[in-house]
């Protein structure tokens, strides 16, 4: 098994990338308007603590509606991204998206969601809508989900899925020369395990370069 680490240093920060600072502005005009969502809202939007973020993001959830809880939403799934609750910021990330689809930053963030619980397929569809909707976000995120391919390049070569594996591991290689050096040997294994797969196909040309 070519088991390949999350970087847990890198995903730590990673969240910042999705932070949504027009939620916060959202949440800083209900502490003029309502006295009721002001103290919960005011702890949902700091940054400090994020238990405290996550208990009052929750509280706006229960007395907002419309739009107001949408946004409460997004900043609790962060919230919860950063306290490694991925379950619980892929089901808020989820609720935001069965509403508005079309946000961007919420796929970002549920794609980094799914690749630090391992999920990689999803991770990576949700990093290709991104780029769908908002290629400039992608192309920010992208470099953090080196590693997202680099584990699945691993998984497709451990069910002899080569063809995945190299393309995988390339794109992690080049989103992340530093990983060229770790990927050595899955690169090599890959490409020795497809060279024979295609010997056993009579393609011996595609078997020679592969080979050799």
């Amino acid at each position: 098994m070519h088991a390949i680490k999350t970087d847990k240093a890198r995903a730590d920060r990673m969240w910042l990338r999705c932070t949504l600072p027009s939620c916060v502005v959202s949440l800083a005009i209900m502490l003029s308007v309502s006295l009721v969502l002001a103290n919960p809202a005011q702890d949902c939007i700091q940054t400090q603590d994020v238990q405290l973020a996550i208990r009052g993001c929750t509280e706006v959830v229960r007395l907002a509606q419309g739009d107001m809880r949408l946004t409460a939403l997004r900043l609790r799934g962060i919230a919860y991204l950063r306290a490694r609750n991925f379950d619980g910021a892929i089901a808020d990330f989820n609720t935001v998206l069965s509403a508005k689809p079309d946000i961007a930053e919420v796929r970002g963030s549920r794609g980094l969601a799914y690749a630090l619980k391992g999920q990689y397929d999803y991770a990576l569809a949700d990093l290709d809508e991104t780029a769908r909707l908002r290629p400039d976000l992608a192309d920010r995120l992208r470099p953090d989900f080196a590693v997202t391919y680099a584990a699945r390049g691993a998984a497709s070569l451990d069910k002899g899925q080569y063809d995945e594996a190299i393309n995988d591991l390339g794109e992690a290689a080049r989103l992340k020369p530093d990983l060229a050096d770790r990927l050595q040997p899955a690169f090599s294994e890959a490409y020795y395990r497809r060279g024979v797969a295609f010997r056993k196909k009579n393609d011996l040309a595609r078997a020679h370069a592969d080979l050799n």
